[in-house]
C-alpha cells in the first residue's frame, strides 16, 4: 500500500508539472516542448495596437 500511495504521489506530481508546462505554452500559442520562461510577450504598445485596430496614439 505504501508502495502504490508513494508511486501516485509522483506520477501527480510528474503530471501536474509537465500539464503546468504544456498548458502555459498552449495559452501562449508556443510549441508545446519550448520553454515557457523565454517566450517573447509583445511590448505593451503593441498589445494595445492590436485591440485598438492598429491606430497609434502618437
Amino acid at each position: 500500500m505504501r508502495r502504490f500511495l508513494r508511486a501516485f504521489a509522483l506520477g501527480l506530481l510528474i503530471g501536474g508539472l509537465a500539464g503546468l508546462w504544456f498548458g502555459i505554452n498552449i495559452g501562449r500559442d508556443a510549441p508545446l516542448l519550448s520553454n515557457p520562461l523565454t517566450v517573447h510577450e509583445p511590448a505593451a504598445q503593441e498589445r494595445l495596437a492590436d485591440r485598438s485596430g492598429g491606430a497609434s496614439a502618437g
